[in-house]
């Protein structure tokens, strides 16, 4: 009875045979590049899931913050005090700023309602500063480009909103219905406090 022993046979077999140890090398050199293929979409893929994952928590973390902050820059544009038109930018859309490029559009209108609402302040800050009591001509003559520039970050305000719903409705687990809820919940009582 012929008994096979794995690794002595087969090298033996290898030998006895000239071009099957080739052979066995462009074999093995594929299987590396495959699994090294197999790996790299691997690792692209879960990178990608996180980073999905991320933009999810992120557009539901500002979401609510952006709904009550346009609140805010409504009433700033309607402010009878000349101080009263400068509006700080929301802790938590600071403290993300520099993770906004995973929002893709929504991050794109925040970036550009922060751009505006700073040069909008900064606009505010020099007109306090050479004029420090502000006279009704003055006010008169500066309010309406301030109130422009307040509406412009309001309507990027509103264009964040809209994205980050649609990141927030297209989330692919099954919480997202809760998260929509507690979402409307939180919109209804933000308004409520305010009216």
């Amino acid at each position: 009875m012929l008994k096979f022993q794995f690794p002595k046979d087969m090298l033996q077999w290898i030998e006895a045979h000239q071009g099957a140890a080739a052979w066995v090398q462009a074999l093995g050199a594929i299987l590396a590049i495959g699994v090294a293929l197999w790996i790299s979409r691997r690792d692209t893929r879960r990178r990608r899931q996180a980073e999905r994952r991320r933009a999810t928590g992120l557009a539901v973390l500002l979401h609510t913050e952006m709904v009550d902050f346009r609140h805010r820059l409504t009433s700033a544009m309607q402010a009878t005090a000349f101080p009263d038109l400068k509006v700080s930018l929301p802790e938590s859309l600071v403290q993300h700023s520099a993770d906004l490029y995973l929002l893709g559009s929504a991050g794109g209108a925040l970036l550009q309602m922060i751009s505006t609402l700073r040069a909008t302040n900064r606009q505010i800050d020099e007109s306090q500063r050479k004029y420090p009591t502000t006279t009704a001509n003055i006010d008169r003559i500066l309010r309406p480009g301030i109130v422009d520039s307040l509406r412009l970050a309001r309507d990027a305000c509103d264009e964040a909103i809209a994205a980050l719903d649609k990141i927030i409705e297209t989330t692919p687990f099954k919480a997202s219905k809760v998260l929509r809820a507690v979402l409307s919940f939180i919109g209804r009582a933000g308004r409520g406090r305010t009216s």
